[in-house]
């Protein structure tokens, strides 16, 4: 194994060697900034055309065992399938996008996500098929271009949709079920072409980016940190967390996923507690009751139970929860910390914090391989927050919800 790896390596780099220019010019990408478009036929005609082609779903377990034992073939074949699917999956976002009303199509945010899109899939199209090492290397820098150009696509969703919104007519479009399908297909698309991309990275506990065995007990203690760090900025300190359960159980997962999640669901937790106590005493640090974390595996799933004692959520306000845009962050106090209320204290984990999205991103991150992310509210109590993860990695990804 040690010199296939070798050998493997030998090539990698002799083969980057030998391409330089080649790859200077992949890096260059003009055509994804010149303004370039297709005749108006062509450019409807290929859309359509990739839209008919047969997608094909896959698991963590099937990316996991199909990265391991890496041979120059897999990395070929990798290239190979992202080169085949890649403009199909695209192929149904820009219709998508283009049977929006006129009113967000012509949103600058919006047609920016369409521009990026449509330029990301002819740069695809164009590329010629992989079939060596050498055109791997090329069409993974190619690759590399593209995450990096499309990073802010959910910011300028989010934006665009924002603006738009209060000029549609009520039955014009569904923005739930339009942003729900947006962003998982991105979710979907975004694992492919990374999971691609890492596999030339070597790594002791990845692959790819997959970790065949992802503990979430120390997922929680490292993120931990980060918001007990940004808690303690916005309010000068933080409630402690006790973790319960299982500290052994691990899964294949990919370990950024859970990271966004737990982030999002502690910070609502954290911020729960020290508002609920606030109002409770009238004190500005205030005594605070611990958010306990318990980690429970099942034959088939992991469950991760996030639970404060921070008042829980008003009826009128559960029924908004999920749905994207629901946050009045600009207000002066919090109300509750889920997507509601008061100082924006999130903004430095994400562009999108106070935009709404929080909340129904994580269900979709969870759901996107087989798992699920719910709410249990106690009403004047507190809040259970409730991740189901599959523990077996079988379960094919969702990128339409």
């Amino acid at each position: 194994k040690k010199k296939k790896s070798t050998k493997m390596f030998f090539s990698l780099t002799r083969a980057l060697s030998s391409r330089r220019s080649v790859v200077r010019s992949v890096h260059s990408h003009s055509h994804f900034n010149d303004g370039e478009d297709l005749p108006p036929t062509f450019y409807d005609s290929t859309i359509d055309k990739y839209c008919k082609k047969k997608s094909h779903q896959q698991s963590l377990l099937t990316y996991k065992n199909f990265g391991k034992e890496l041979t120059e073939h897999k990395l070929i074949m990798s290239a190979k399938y992202v080169q085949r699917e890649l403009p199909i999956r695209l192929a149904r976002e820009l219709k998508r996008l283009q049977t929006l009303p006129w009113i967000m199509v012509t949103n600058p945010h919006i047609e920016a996500v369409h521009k990026s899109y449509w330029a990301a899939m002819k740069a695809i199209i164009k590329f010629p098929p992989v079939n060596t090492l050498e055109d791997d290397l090329e069409f993974t820098n190619l690759l590399k271009f593209i995450v990096k150009d499309t990073l802010d696509i959910v910011e300028k969703i989010a934006r665009g949709v924002s603006e738009s919104k209060s000029r549609l007519d009520k039955n014009q479009v569904d923005i739930q079920s339009f942003l729900d399908a947006f962003l998982i297909s991105r979710i979907a698309r975004r694992v492919m072409v990374e999971q691609h991309i890492m596999l030339h990275t070597t790594q002791a506990d990845r692959i790819g980016i997959i970790s065949p065995t992802c503990s979430p007990y120390n997922v929680i203690n490292n993120v931990l940190p980060q918001v007990n760090s940004i808690c303690e900025k916005a309010y000068g300190y933080y409630p402690k967390v006790k973790i319960h359960g299982s500290e052994s159980v691990t899964l294949p997962y990919i370990v950024q996923h859970l990271e966004y999640i737990l982030i999002e669901s502690l910070k609502n937790a954290f911020r729960a507690t020290i508002e609920e106590r606030r109002r409770k005493t009238g004190l500005t640090h205030p005594d605070l009751p611990p958010v306990r974390v318990l980690i429970a595996p099942g034959e088939n799933d992991i469950t991760i139970r996030i639970s404060d004692t921070g008042g829980g959520i008003r009826s009128e306000i559960m029924e908004n929860i999920w749905r994207y845009g629901f946050s009045t962050v600009s207000q002066e106090q919090p109300q509750n910390s889920y997507g509601i209320g008061g100082l924006d204290w999130s903004a430095q984990l994400s562009p999108i914090a106070g935009l709404g999205f929080g909340l129904p991103l994580s269900r979709l991150h969870a759901k996107h391989f087989g798992g699920d992310f719910k709410l249990v509210v106690l009403e004047g109590y507190g809040t259970d927050a409730h991740l189901r993860l599959d523990r077996t990695g079988s379960a094919l990804e969702i990128w339409i919800f």
